[in-house]
């Protein structure tokens, strides 16, 4: 399955009232699928135009939390409900990279 930054932007259009929960797990479960702090800043500012979760709105928090789909299972730690999270993860990372003017990327 493919997920683009048009998939983003249309989850932040659906986000109606509220909060999100569980923040922590989103980044934590973002952070590890993208392999480090780094590559999560940069895919964070090519989906929401902000490098840092702490800028986000409740709006790209649900969204965000729709691509991540955080889930604990009983007794064990944070992790996606997604199979191909890292998949998604590093053609949305490749693309950034793309924009930002680097060379094309060997993955």
């Amino acid at each position: 399955m493919s997920y683009t930054r048009e998939d983003f932007l249309k989850d932040v259009s659906r986000f109606v009232d509220g909060e999100v929960l569980a923040k922590g797990a989103v980044v934590g479960v973002l952070e590890k699928a993208c392999g480090d702090k780094t590559n999560r800043y940069i895919i964070s500012k090519y989906l929401t135009g902000k490098s840092s979760s702490k800028d986000w709105t409740e709006a790209q928090w649900f969204a965000m939390n729709e691509l991540v789909k955080p889930f604990k299972p009983e007794g064990g730690k944070w992790q996606s409900a997604r199979t191909d999270l890292s998949q998604i993860l590093t053609e949305l990372l490749r693309n950034a990279l793309l924009e930002q003017g680097q060379a094309e990327l060997p993955f």
